[in-house]
């Protein structure tokens, strides 16, 4: 590993990031959500415009969900 430091990325939400979710129903959840969204932001701020961070996600989660999240998509097309 190299000595060079590394540059650290904070994800912190923007009241109105919290504000968009001001529809769930407490504020833990509201923040978590919030949360989620800017760290979405600051990855795709990282890898340039387009899905990436999506993708991610996408890549991440069980092949099921994939099927079913596909097709609501196709459905919904």
């Amino acid at each position: 590993m190299s000595n060079a430091k590394k540059k650290t990325i904070t994800i912190r939400p923007k009241r109105v990031d919290i504000e968009r979710f001001s529809h769930l129903d407490t504020e833990r959840k509201r923040v978590a959500a919030a949360t989620a969204w800017a760290g979405m932001r600051a990855f795709q701020l990282e890898m340039g415009p387009g899905h990436a961070a999506l993708d991610l996600i996408a890549s991440e989660l069980p092949a099921a969900y994939q099927r079913n999240w596909a097709k609501k998509l196709l459905a919904a097309a």
